[in-house]
């Protein structure tokens, strides 16, 4: 432990008036180490040493941040009955649980069609939701793709109304939001909630209705040019 001792030291101006030559005044001042007077005697401030503690063990620890990492989520939500649903629960959401089938036909030049789902009967669906292999064509183009019999994988969604009927007991329906083949498309569940899409599928089934009670015109009639009635899972 070291004692540093600090003192203040006065030094106050001793003036000498000496008549010398020329009649002047001269003003004598104290040289340094001259002192006059008492000293006051400071308290004594310890400092400590840097030989304290030498026992003490320092370690710098040098922590380095973890690489920022970004990571979509798709937003979905859980049923009660174990599917994975969007945008709510019940009739009228978008059923996000991956579903199989087969086409089982063509109803109309335009590109609606059918699946055949042995667990869920029978599904709407048109060309325009319909990647293959990852790829979008048009319609045209996917039909000669995707004959029927073909295997597809699909996301449904069932709505339920009046308009519907016609086609069940129930008065619903059930189509098929997005239909692929191969993996599934990239951001898919981001892809069939845009606005614009949601209005394609209800033109899908408004056509599909008219289709239904014969109001459709014949230019659109396909392979099952004139069929009407209801159609049951």
């Amino acid at each position: 432990m070291f004692i540093l001792s600090l003192k203040l030291v006065a030094m106050p101006a001793r003036k000498n008036k000496n008549t010398a030559a020329n009649n002047g005044e001269f003003v004598e001042i104290d040289k340094v180490g001259e002192v006059d007077g008492d000293v006051e005697q400071m308290a004594e401030i310890e400092l400590s040493s840097d030989e304290e503690d030498d026992d003490d063990d320092c370690a710098l620890i040098v922590l380095k941040r973890p690489p920022v990492t970004e990571r979509t989520v798709e937003e979905v939500e859980v049923m009660e009955d174990g599917d994975v649903t969007m945008c709510g629960e019940g009739t009228g959401s978008i059923n996000a649980k991956e579903k199989n089938g087969m086409v089982k036909e063509y109803i109309e030049t335009e590109g609606l069609a059918m699946i055949l789902s042995k667990e869920y009967g029978l599904i709407l669906f048109h060309l325009d939701n319909v990647w293959l292999e990852g790829e979008k064509y048009d319609a045209g183009k996917t039909r000669t793709k995707l004959s029927p019999g073909s295997e597809v994988k699909f996301y449904d969604k069932t709505y339920k109304g009046a308009e519907y009927k016609e086609l069940s007991e129930d008065q619903v329906i059930h189509q098929a939001v997005a239909v692929w083949t191969g993996e599934r498309p990239d951001h898919l569940l981001k892809k069939i909630q845009d606005e614009e899409y949601k209005k394609k599928l209800e033109e899908h089934r408004k056509s599909f209705m008219l289709y239904l009670r014969g109001e459709v015109p014949q230019s659109r009639s396909g392979a099952s040019e004139g069929r009407s009635g209801r159609i049951s899972d």
